[in-house]
């Protein structure tokens, strides 16, 4: 049962970019646009599709004056560690879609965004492309109460690690290189309050 939850979640994902450029999609192996021309499914899967946009957050708390990051472990499409994520509706600004995401991954209600990175990841997945549009830094209190809990599961695990230990279990070459180079002061930049 938990498959065929999994099936419609994905066939849902695939579809919402293409039902958001005015194409409906039908039963069988035809479609139809906007303009009621037919185009059989090849000519869908031709289409160029603008990349589905998504924010990064860099979580952190400091803990006997020591930086720690929050990493989650994913488990719906691929296996393994990575920073919050969140992915763009329309009408939604990256400031929006950040806060959005980490109140439903994490259900942190207490955190201070510090500042936005103009960051660019692109990578291809599941016949689609995605980009990383912007990242920001942000400030959370460790102590909180983390739910990973969601309609459908993104993340299993968290934890909340130091910066080596976060480079060393982090997945993607990319994200490893990027928060390597990371010029940011935590300690500096340490809010006392949170909102």
């Amino acid at each position: 049962m938990p498959h065929l939850f999994l099936c419609l979640y994905l066939l849902a994902l695939l579809a919402r970019p293409i039902i958001r450029m005015g194409i409906k999609i039908k039963l069988g192996n035809k479609f139809k646009s906007n303009n009621n021309r037919k185009m059989g499914a090849e000519q869908v899967a031709n289409m160029k599709f603008k990349p589905i946009k998504k924010v990064r957050a860099i979580i952190y708390d400091i803990k006997d004056g020591k930086p720690y990051f929050l990493i989650l472990r994913r488990v719906l499409n691929w296996r393994g560690w990575e920073f919050l994520k969140e992915t763009m509706e329309p009408g939604e600004t990256t400031l929006q879609t950040i806060k959005r995401g980490i109140k439903e991954e994490t259900k942190l209600k207490k955190f201070k965004i510090l500042k936005k990175f103009n960051y660019r990841e692109n990578w291809r997945a599941m016949g689609r492309d995605f980009s990383i549009v912007c990242l920001y830094v942000v400030r959370a209190d460790m102590r909180q109460k983390i739910s990973l809990k969601q309609d459908i599961t993104e993340h299993n695990k968290y934890a909340w690690v130091d910066k080596k230990t976060a480079l060393r279990k982090l997945t993607w070459p990319k994200t490893r290189k990027f928060f390597r180079e990371l010029k940011f002061d935590y300690s500096k930049n340490y809010p006392k309050h949170l909102k």
